[in-house]
């Protein structure tokens, strides 16, 4: 299959999942696909993005939607190749407060939405790798060691998410961003609500 049939295949699959986001919980929406012969690049995204969106034992990462009148965030990501191994991650953010959760007596404290000072929701980001949630990232940078890689396609996505753990989201469409890339060549560029996109 051709570099361009592939680039299409996988610009319509998010498409279509970020159309689905509105109606249904992260959790719900990526069902497993037809018994059609699915693309390999495109089971590759259905696969991390189901892993990316679902409820874990441990925290709901369930959709929480930016209030109305704050401002939109924005996420891009950068990476550039680690002398040692892997990548090194900068996330590019925009009206954004990124930073650890406060000190509270309870998980209900966090499960409701904050602004910074400045008005911008708050919270961290989640850190997946080929659809397996790696960590929370509480700043800017972040190396991804050549171990979490395979060999062929790879997937990095963040998230934010507030600091109750739910994923910040505006109209039901969650603020995430995803490379795809082969060794060192990016063969995709996927942002939810990228930086240069006016809020």
């Amino acid at each position: 299959m051709s570099n361009s049939k592939r680039a299409t295949y996988l610009t319509l699959g998010l498409g279509a999942a970020l159309a689905v986001l509105g109606t249904r919980t992260l959790a719900q929406t990526f069902a497993p696909p037809s018994p059609v012969e699915v693309e390999p690049l495109v089971e590759l995204e259905l696969q991390a993005l189901r892993a990316s969106t679902s409820a874990s034992p441990e925290h709901d990462h369930m959709p929480m939607e930016v209030p109305e009148g704050a401002p939109i965030p924005a996420l891009s990501l950068q990476v550039s190749p680690d002398a040692v191994s892997g990548f090194n991650l900068e996330l590019q953010l925009a009206r954004y407060a990124l930073g650890p959760p406060p000190t509270v007596d309870s998980m209900e404290a966090l499960m409701r939405p904050t602004l910074s000072d400045m008005g911008f929701v708050e919270g961290h980001a989640h850190l997946y790798v080929n659809g397996e949630k790696i960590s929370r990232l509480y700043g800017r940078h972040a190396h991804v060691p050549g171990s979490l890689l395979g060999p062929g396609l790879n997937q990095l996505t963040v998230t934010i998410n507030s600091h109750g753990h739910q994923t910040w989201s505006v109209n039901g469409r969650a603020i995430l961003a995803t490379l795809f890339f082969r060794g060192d060549d990016l063969a995709h560029r996927f942002e939810s609500f990228a930086m240069n996109e006016r809020p």
